[in-house]
Formats: C-alpha cells, structure tokens, sequence
C-alpha cells in the first residue's frame, strides 16, 4: 500500500515479481540499446550522396549504376530502410565531381557513393581525403587511388590485380583461355588517354614483362601497342597489324563499338578482350559478328549469384549486369555500416574498416589502402 502523498510503497506476492521482471527487462534495453552499446542510432533522416555521369559520353554507364543503386533502395525500403539519395550528375568530369563534393561537405552528408571513373574519383579524394568525407566509388580501379587511404574506399581491386589478369590470361593458369592459346599469336593492345586507362595499361606492360618469363606461351607472343585518337585511325591500326587478339584498355563503349564494326567489315575476326564494360557494350549493330569473340575479367559472382534477380538478368538481357552489381553493392555496403554503427563519418569509416560481407560482386572487405580485396574472375 501507498501513503497518502505516494511516496512510500510497500510491494508483495506477485507485485514484487512483476517489478523484478519489469527491471530485468529495462536492464535488458538498456545494454542492447545502440545508445548504451556506444553505436550512435542512425537518423531517420538519413542523406546518401550519389555521383554518377548521368549527361554527357559516359551516361549510359552512370545510368545502369545508378540502376543497381535504385534497386538496392528499394530492397531497403522493403525492408522498412530508407535513404534520402541526394544525386549528383559529375557527366564524367573531375571538375564536376569536385564542385558536387564541396556542396556535399556544405550540407553535412557524411558519405558519398560514387563517382565511377578513377580521375574524378582522385579529383574528389584529394578533398575527401583532408576535410573528412567518406567516399564508396562503385568503379575506380586506378593504383594511385591507394595513396588515399583513409576515407576513400574503392569497390573494385586496383588495376594491378586486374592487369596481372590480362598479362597472364592465355597462360597455362586459366584452363579455359589457355585452349585459346594456339589460335593467339599477334595482340594489339589500344588505350586511351584517361586516367585510369593509362594507368591500367602502364600496369599491364609491367606484368606482361614478367608473365613473359613465366610462361612460354606468353613470351612467343608479338604485342603491339597503340594509343586511342579516333576510331578510324585505331580501326585502321587494327586493321594494318591484322591482330589475333586486341586488348581494349578503353572507356567509351561507343568507340569500342564502331571499332569492332569497321574491323569485321575489313574481313577480320580477332577476339576482343577488355573490362567488365566490354561486356556491357551493346553488340546487336554487329548482327552477331563478334559473338563468342568477347573476354572479359568479371568479378566472381557475375549473374550467377541466386539472389540477383534485376529485370535485366530475368529477360535476358545480361550485358549491364556488370555496373549493376557494383552500384547494387555500393549501396548495401554503406547501409551494412550505417546499420551496425551509425549515421556519421568515423562510424561509417570504422565499419567499413572491419567489414567484411558478400554482395552481388562477391566476398567485400578492404585492405590498408582501403582497396577491395581481388575477386576476378573470367
């Protein structure tokens, strides 16, 4: 019973259990509370910057990204997650990337996923880098990015892992390429002036120099290189050299297309080996010329993986799986961290520091350099 004012109580019988459940259950939220564990509670409304080349050459390529980012949203939203993604269209530009990043940092948006292209990606790092800003990017492959290693995470292995994989891709270490091997004597390799193609190609000669003293079969092969000024001149190179095998170290798909098309209309059928945009290259002016033509380094869960399920994969059409994936992923990763331990930049840096999970592209987990381990695949 209670005095007349309430503030002696007298507890017994089953209200003594009660009050004892009742603490047993408060002490209970209390230490799994996210406030109490130390991991800040994330906002409802929580801001995700997202830089893509949505205008200009490299439009298509940030749309299907942009396609997987939009269908991971909706996987959350499912899940009663949402993100506020506020867009930014870099059309490809380092310049571009770098004004958006300044108006993220204004607006106090503590995570950035994008941009896609290893030069604008540097361009943004360097800022990321000194002010505190997180930045996932979806595509850059670029070596140098390792010298950015404290907020600026990279979805893809650099371009020393991929380059190794064409230096030594007709060698005896892939069975698969390897019975390709006696129909490849003469490669052309043509690469364009950007950033992260020269520096996936000036990779690409230092391993093949050292494939070549691995392998014989390797080392029997006649590269020649060429540097990308137009489609006609490097068709024309192509079709001078009358290459087996031409390794493409190039950005624009619509370039690589009309290459393709004016080297088949010479007559000639070489194979064609490139980057997971090769295959994300519309083939279908080419009438089926160049099919089983096409090698591509793709990550190891490319479309197989049972829970990737885009409209895209379900009608067939499988050729922007690639981009998809990496923009589907970018997004999970993020909310993988923001989920575990919160809304701000050192939480979302920590747990990206200790993640380790499988997306659609495969196992994820980052190095010292905040690079993603390598996870090719052919």
């Amino acid at each position: 019973m209670s005095s007349k004012h309430g503030k002696k109580y007298y507890f017994g019988g089953w209200k003594l259990t009660a009050v004892i459940a009742a603490l047993a259950i408060l002490a209970f939220v209390i230490l799994f509370n996210p406030l109490f564990l130390g991991v800040e509670k994330p906002d409802d409304d929580m801001k995700i910057a997202v830089f893509l080349p949505l205008s200009g050459d490299y439009a298509k390529i940030g749309n299907i990204y942009l396609s997987g980012i939009e269908a991971a949203q909706k996987e959350l939203e499912e899940r009663g997650i949402s993100y506020d993604l506020v867009i930014y269209d870099t059309k490809g530009e380092g310049m571009e990337a770098s004004y958006a990043f300044f108006d993220v940092y204004d607006s106090g948006i503590p995570v950035i996923i994008g941009p896609v292209f290893s030069d604008e990606t540097i361009s943004v790092a360097s800022y990321a880098e000194i002010l505190g800003t997180v930045v996932v990017s979806p595509g850059a492959t670029s070596q140098l990015l390792e010298n950015y290693n404290n907020y600026t995470y990279k979805l893809k292995s650099t371009d020393k892992h991929l380059a190794r994989g064409f230096a030594t891709l007709f060698s005896e270490k892939y069975e698969v390429t390897a019975k390709l091997a006696n129909q490849i004597q003469d490669i052309a390799v043509i690469y364009d002036s950007s950033l992260s193609e020269l520096t996936l190609f000036s990779s690409y000669l230092t391993e093949v120099e050292e494939a070549k003293a691995e392998s014989a079969t390797i080392a029997r092969m006649n590269i020649s290189t060429y540097p990308f000024t137009s489609t006609e001149d490097a068709s024309a190179y192509i079709i001078d050299k009358k290459p087996d095998c031409v390794i493409l170290f190039m950005s624009s798909q619509d370039a690589i297309e009309r290459m393709m098309r004016n080297t088949e209309d010479a007559g000639l059928h070489p194979y064609w080996m490139g980057e997971e945009n090769l295959l994300s290259t519309d083939f279908s002016s080419l009438e089926g010329r160049v099919d089983n033509k096409i090698i591509a380094l793709t990550s190891v869960e490319r479309v197989t993986n049972p829970l990737f399920s885009f409209d895209a994969v379900e009608s067939g059409e499988v050729s922007d799986v690639s981009e998809i994936q990496y923009g589907y992923d970018a997004l999970m990763v993020v909310n993988n961290v923001i989920q575990s331990n919160g809304y701000s930049v050192e939480a979302i840096k920590n747990g990206l520091d200790n993640l380790r999970m499988v997306g659609l592209s495969g196992v994820i987990s980052f190095d010292e350099t905040k690079t993603r381990y390598p996870s090719y695949d052919i």
